[in-house]
């Protein structure tokens, strides 16, 4: 008798049954509604489009075991920092030895624990100072890309293809990256203002990226169109007298000093 293999899909579908409604749609609640262009990864729609066999999602699986929630309303650029420092990790980034766990481990009290990433940001970060402050951490090369820095006659096609290659990425790649963006809420008609999170996940099929929203009391993970969130990180930072948009960092394998920010 031949056995049959239960798809990935259903059996998650079957293991969360007792969360979901009566329209197969699970039921999980946050203190905001995410606006319709929008799809919450904690729902079935979401998981699908997570398990599609063509969905790009590499640092999603190095990330996901990381994800963190701001500490408060103003840390969304370090906790952003500490998910990709610690996906970093398995690319040779030391991590510092916490002491309220006693093992390696970046959280977002050691990140800001060090001085040069205090003489840059601790508060509410531009997209600049979040990259050098990242940029102050050992074995670590930043990209800051502001919108203003993508072709304009096709912007969201070029930022498409940035997140795709991110995504697309081999988990054997030494130098492989990830990806954070810096957007505006009222932009995307969220609530709230300039907003990082990583991005860890793209949908060929849907044309949506996976954003891992850090404010999770308030919103949860979801799918973003690439049209919108373009919208989001395309937007003027007024305390920055600067667009917003998105930083990549990597592993920087050419040396275990911090690594150079690169403004494109």
């Amino acid at each position: 008798m031949t056995k049959s293999r239960m798809p990935c899909t259903s059996l998650f579908l079957l293991l969360l049954g007792p969360f979901l409604t009566g329209g197969g749609q699970m039921s999980f609640s946050t203190a905001l509604p995410l606006p319709t262009t929008m799809v919450a990864l904690n729902s079935t729609e979401g998981m699908q489009m997570l398990y599609d066999p063509l969905t790009l999602k590499r640092p999603y699986e190095e990330g996901a075991i990381h994800y963190t929630t701001q500490q408060d309303t103003s840390s969304c650029g370090r906790a952003s920092a500490t998910i990709v420092l610690n996906a970093l990790v398995g690319t040779g980034v030391p991590a510092p030895v916490d002491p309220t766990y006693n093992y390696p481990y970046w959280t977002q009290d050691a990140y800001t624990s060090s001085d040069c990433v205090a003489s840059n940001c601790t508060e509410p970060c531009t997209l600049d100072q979040a990259a050098r402050a990242l940029n102050c951490t050992a074995g670590v090369h930043v990209e800051a890309r502001p919108s203003s820095s993508f072709d304009q006659t096709d912007p969201v096609a070029e930022l498409r293809e940035l997140v795709r290659e991110v995504c697309a990425e081999e988990h054997a790649k030494p130098d492989r990256r990830h990806i954070v963006a810096n957007f505006d809420r009222a932009s995307v008609n969220m609530a709230g203002g300039g907003h990082f999170s990583p991005v860890v996940a793209f949908s060929p099929a849907r044309d949506m990226a996976l954003v891992m929203d850090v404010a999770r009391y308030k919103y949860p993970a979801a799918w973003f169109p690439m049209d919108v969130l373009w919208a989001g990180i395309d937007s003027y930072d007024h305390s920055a007298r600067a667009y917003r948009g998105v930083y990549l960092t990597r592993g920087n394998v050419e040396a275990s000093a911090p690594g150079a920010i690169v403004e494109a």
